[in-house]
């Protein structure tokens, strides 16, 4: 069964950060670094890149449907605006009303001292279709069947853009780099987000991004349900190990004591390793590290959560964990 809208809008988006070049483009300049739902300005933003040669920032907003006031102009591509002083938005949508980008122009010609160049792009009907297609698929499925896009000779169509950035402009955009010195919490918890998102791409989840929280030392995804979560709990003073393993809230804890009997399956589908936390309805698994052996662990440590993933989703975004959480259902008829 298709999704909402909002869902739509997100296949969309993950296809831009797979296949950048579309928003490359656009603008005439290569991007790196790309970010989904990345906190820009006080708000998130569908995609986020840099140029790393001029230091400039790319925000994008997709929207499936027409140019809207008050939700994208008035809420979102408007504030960005006056909260940045340099820079390339993107507005991405079905359609656009012409008094929108009149306003926006309007908007930048009014703050000379910006240097902001705007695009308006409109998604041509065929990748809607695509992307209809992709809304029914199943979610595991969505980032390999994005390619089918890729057939579309026309995928996107500049309607309306300004300029007011000098071709020769060097920003200030933060060019952060990969240094893997693990000396940190932040590091460690960076470097596992970016393996976690290499390793397991065609998990949606992966790709978000997360602020990293003063000691916070875990990493958490939404499993496909919002009571069911997946963590990745980073080594401590006291625990020196990493910690995999997937979550059930309160709500769903029928479902927890359902895998819980099912202990061999589990053990022979993730690993004989596995251990139930009844307390908090977590199914978990440790692997001992120390910082010298981050890297080797780390791809270990993608590998186990993947089989959690790939185990549990078709309960979750399969939908078959309604029938183990159902009373009048029958149980043991779920394999």
């Amino acid at each position: 069964m298709g999704r909402n809208n909002s869902i739509e809008e997100a296949i969309f988006t993950l296809y831009l950060k797979k296949y950048p070049e579309v928003i490359e483009d656009v603008i005439g300049l290569p991007i790196e670094g790309i970010k989904i739902e990345e906190n820009v300005g006080g708000k998130r933003w569908d995609f986020y890149a840099v140029n790393r040669g001029r230091r400039i920032e790319i925000i994008v907003e997709n929207q499936k449907k027409k140019s809207d006031k008050n939700n994208h102009l008035s809420n979102k591509i408007t504030p960005i605006i006056n909260n940045i002083s340099e820079g390339y938005i993107l507005w991405i949508a079905k359609e656009f009303k012409k008094d929108h980008i009149d306003e926006i122009i309007e908007l930048l010609r009014n703050n000379p001292h910006k240097y902001i160049n705007f695009y308006a792009i409109e998604i041509q009907p065929k990748v809607l279709n695509c992307i209809k297609y992709l809304n029914n698929c199943y979610e595991l499925d969505i980032w390999d069947e994005l390619d089918i896009i890729n057939k579309i000779e026309e995928k996107v169509k500049v309607i309306a853009y300004h300029l007011q950035m000098p071709e020769t402009h060097i920003g200030r955009a933060y060019i952060e780099e990969n240094h893997n010195d693990f000396e940190s919490d932040y590091s460690i918890m960076k470097y596992m987000m970016r393996k976690i998102c290499e390793g397991i791409p065609y998990y949606p989840n992966a790709h978000y991004s997360k602020k990293i929280l003063q000691d916070n030392k875990q990493i958490t995804y939404g499993g496909g349900i919002g009571s069911v979560t997946y963590f990745c709990s980073i080594p401590s003073k006291k625990r020196r190990d990493f910690v995999v393993g997937i979550r059930f809230e309160w709500s769903v804890s029928i479902a927890y004591q359902y895998f819980k009997e099912k202990e061999e399956l589990l053990k022979e589908r993730i690993s004989p390793k596995i251990y139930f936390d009844d307390k908090n309805r977590k199914i978990n698994l440790s692997i001992k590290t120390n910082r010298h052996n981050f890297p080797v662990i780390a791809d270990q440590i993608v590998e186990m959560l993947e089989r959690f993933i790939l185990f549990f989703s078709p309960y979750t975004y399969g939908g078959k964990i309604k029938d183990i959480t159902n009373p009048t259902e029958d149980k043991n008829a779920i394999v």
